[in-house]
């Protein structure tokens, strides 16, 4: 089988399912249904860049940006900020751990205060996924990775800006928050 449809393959089998845990290939998987339907959307990210490189596939110049090389933490946000202050006709999503929102997520503030129009999806595992993941696999455990994490739907209103904390994955293709 060409590597291609192989790829293809299975990210199909990433699909959310009734019941079932949100993961992260399932969002972005209903986030390129928004894309493919002519929705522009950005996708910036520090820990979920394994999935966003391998499972989203762009369809509009710059429809797909990741933070690379030294993959900087926390530039999710305000690079979405300054995506939407930069194109403001465009859709604008970013796609974050809750470790990478937290660092700067005082950006909220300046998005509100300039009318910035995007969308921050805040994936919150309670952790920094990545450097406890790594961690594991070097040592056989993690230590100093754990959060404790404000409620982020709360946080966000805080700022004046509309938070949705998300329920049973049944619902989210049909009740997703339209940017």
């Amino acid at each position: 089988m060409p590597v291609r449809r192989a790829i293809i393959k299975d990210i199909a089998g990433y699909k959310l399912r009734a019941g079932r845990r949100f993961t992260v290939p399932g969002v972005l998987d209903i986030l390129q249904d928004l894309n493919v339907r002519g929705r522009p959307v950005d996708q910036r990210c520090g820990t979920h860049k394994i999935w966003v490189a391998r499972n989203f596939s762009a369809t509009c110049p710059n429809g797909c940006i990741i933070s690379n090389g030294l993959a900087s933490m926390g530039i999710a946000l305000p690079g979405a900020v300054a995506a939407a202050l930069h194109d403001p006709k465009r859709r604008i999503v970013a796609v974050m751990g809750d470790g990478g929102f937290l660092m700067n997520s005082q950006e909220l503030e300046t998005a509100k205060r300039l009318n910035v129009g995007a969308t921050m999806i805040v994936f919150n595992d309670n952790d920094y996924g990545l450097i406890s993941w790594k961690q594991q696999m070097s040592r056989g455990r993690s230590t100093g990775t754990k959060l404790g994490n404000p409620d982020i739907k709360r946080y966000a209103e805080s700022f004046g800006i509309k938070g949705y904390k998300q329920g049973p994955s049944e619902n989210l293709r049909n009740n997703w928050p339209r940017p």
